[in-house]
């Protein structure tokens, strides 16, 4: 006899590092993607909406092409696993009821302003005296920014990532996506778990995450600058041949900066003796005749597939890469046959194609699409309240 899904699903919950963690997320869109991260691998995740519900509920994609609250891929990609309240947190009259879920409550996620909670001293007056308490906010709860909002775009300009993108005589560019908030949720998915891990001998903790500082802690021309007073501007990518090209079926990008690459280049295209020249071997002579060479080497890479150049290249030792495009890279055979990419219902809204564990384990650290995202206050807080009261709490070890 086939077990019934909801058996299945808890005997699977129960399977995963986080179960019976309990997790309280008033937080924006910064720190979705962390509380998501907390979901799979095993917690109770309370969402908690404002009455207007969730920023994302109101981003596509939408399924069908038709926007509504209920529809939005996006709101159901990142809150996945998760249960759903309607209250009004930043409204002093909800501190009873947040009083109530907070008592038992191992973590709590937050993004200012919340009711009760003293961004001065990182104080949470209704969250239990051994619960971690996250506050992640556009740019911290301190500094002459900590009262401003952000985007994805805003937070790239202002940390420098957009000066250095796009092409020297055009504008500049952002990174497309949403990677502001999946930063930044990666770092509050680490800072909470590296947080209850201490929490026997440290007990409650208040830990803060600034999206800003997130994106820019891995940014390496951030680095250059701190170390060398470098700064880095856009240019023609490496002398002479290096960036971006067209085949005939799509885009590769080249990295020709050694003799080595460069000779590998020559003999990948056929040798042709426009590019014998000894002197060429030095990116200097190259960067001065660019456009000679370009006028070469582009119709030679436009006649070739990009597959093939690709593979090719590598086995010249030229260091060069396919540019996929979205759709490429959902086709492509690297994720396809590590599962990357699965098929899972995603709130009520039908099947889609979703990217899959972000990591490989052994033994299971977490599961996807348990749950689907909720609807906008499909749970009652007073019942979830009376369930995490009744149940016997995780103990902190």
């Amino acid at each position: 006899m086939r077990t019934p899904p909801a058996e299945e699903a808890r005997t699977i919950q129960e399977a995963l590092p986080l179960d019976g963690i309990r997790v309280l997320d008033l937080s924006g869109p910064v720190g979705s993607y962390g509380s998501r991260l907390l979901a799979d691998i095993g917690a109770d995740v309370v969402k908690v909406e404002l009455p207007d519900g969730d920023e994302l509920r109101r981003q596509g994609p939408f399924a069908g092409r038709q926007a509504g609250p209920e529809r939005s891929l996006t709101f159901a990609y990142y809150h996945a696993n998760k249960r759903g309240v309607m209250l009004d947190y930043r409204d002093p009259g909800a501190l009873a009821v947040l009083a109530g879920l907070g008592a038992n409550a191992d973590v709590v996620l937050l993004t200012p302003p919340v009711a009760g909670f003293d961004p001065d001293s990182g104080q949470l007056s209704w969250a239990s005296p051994d619960a971690i308490v996250c506050a992640i906010s556009p740019f911290g709860i301190t500094g002459p920014y900590r009262s401003w909002r952000a985007t994805h775009l805003t937070s790239c300009a202002l940390g420098g990532v957009v000066y250095s993108q796009g092409e020297p005589a055009g504008p500049p560019l952002v990174m497309p996506g949403r990677q502001l908030y999946d930063h930044a949720g990666t770092h509050v998915a680490i800072a909470v778990l590296a947080a209850l891990r201490e929490r026997p001998a440290a007990g409650g903790q208040f830990v803060e995450v600034s999206g800003h500082e997130s994106l820019g802690s891995y940014l390496f021309d951030l680095h250059r600058y701190t170390n060398f007073a470098d700064i880095l501007r856009r240019r023609a990518d490496h002398p002479g041949v290096g960036g971006r090209w067209p085949c005939r079926d799509g885009m590769v990008e080249l990295a020709v900066i050694t003799p080595k690459h460069w000779s590998g280049l020559v003999q990948l295209l056929g040798n042709p003796a426009e590019l014998s020249d000894p002197a060429l071997i030095d990116p200097s002579v190259r960067q001065e005749r660019t456009d000679e060479l370009r006028a070469v080497i582009g119709p030679a890479i436009a006649a070739m597939g990009r597959e093939d150049m690709v593979a090719r290249a590598q086995q010249l030792s030229v260091p060069c890469s396919l540019v996929n495009t979205v759709g490429q890279f959902t086709a492509d055979p690297q994720p396809r046959s590590r599962g990357f990419f699965v098929r899972a219902s995603l709130a009520g809204l039908g099947e889609f194609e979703v990217p899959g564990q972000p990591f490989l384990s052994g033994q299971p650290l977490l599961a996807q699409y348990r749950r689907p995202a909720p609807r906008l206050g499909e749970h009652d807080p007073a019942a979830i309240a009376r369930e995490w009261q009744a149940a016997e709490r995780r103990p902190a070890s």
